[in-house]
């Protein structure tokens, strides 16, 4: 369930002028991290920023939603 929050909410929120050889790159914290290093190594620190804050935002609405969802279904699980 995580993953699945974690990706939508990155795909929605990565920024437009990221170039797409580098969001498909940023599907993880770490490859995130990775792509926002370089980018701010070759010289763009406010891209490189805005996809640091991105993958964080979406690695922590999938950690703060991940057990909502997932109680969810599992109370509608046990009712009759």
């Amino acid at each position: 369930m995580y993953a699945t929050l974690y990706s939508s909410r990155l795909d929605e929120a990565l920024p437009a002028a990221l170039p797409s050889q580098l969001a498909d790159l940023a599907q993880s914290v770490g490859a995130a991290s990775d792509v926002s290093g370089r980018l701010a190594a070759h010289g763009d620190p406010i891209l490189a920023e805005a996809v640091r804050r991105t993958a964080i935002g979406a690695f922590d609405h999938g950690l703060s939603m991940g057990p909502v969802v997932a109680g969810l279904v599992a109370a509608a699980e046990q009712s009759p």
